[in-house]
């Protein structure tokens, strides 16, 4: 899934980041997308909001 690059651009921006941060998102109920998303990964930071689509 689409990322918007504007509104992690400060995330981007973090020294380092450009060679070790990788930003997914993911369906938390799809367990196959969430092992994908974190295989390989030595640290996780899981932000998720409740949302709702209208």
């Amino acid at each position: 899934k689409k990322i918007s690059r504007l509104k992690n651009a400060h995330l981007r921006a973090l020294p380092g980041a450009a060679e070790r941060l990788a930003l997914c998102k993911a369906d938390l109920l799809d367990y196959d997308a969430l092992q994908s998303a974190v295989a390989g990964c030595h640290d996780v930071f899981h932000t998720v909001s409740p949302g709702s689509d209208p």
